[in-house]
């Protein structure tokens, strides 16, 4: 009887963080590609790309930096101005301006 109110336990516990993961803004990658960056800093490497066409949600906001997921799970550093340059209307219109208004 404890083994099953512990996997209730953990199944309501994990349910709010699915929820959570499909509240990101999305939006879709218009210039040739954006470069993912490990810290929200140029100075930091570039570890992967984002590509053309491509889908990213907006997970955080960092100062000018906007961390964000793709939908083959790649994360990684935009910068404000790469991001910005390859928005939609809708998408640049769904971002939040502040730090405050993502989730951690």
């Amino acid at each position: 009887m404890s083994y099953l109110r512990w996997w209730i336990w953990v199944c309501c516990g994990l349910l709010p963080l699915a929820a959570q993961a499909e509240d990101y803004p999305s939006v879709e990658i218009l210039v040739p590609f954006v470069e993912l960056h490990t810290a929200p800093d140029e100075r930091y490497p570039i570890h992967d790309i984002a590509e053309h066409g491509q889908q990213v949600s907006v997970i955080k906001r960092r100062a000018r930096w906007y961390k964000v997921r793709t939908s083959e799970g790649k994360q990684g550093w935009v910068s404000d101005e790469q991001l910005r340059s390859s928005l939609t209307a809708a998408g640049l219109a769904s971002l939040p301006e502040t730090s405050s208004d993502y989730h951690p």
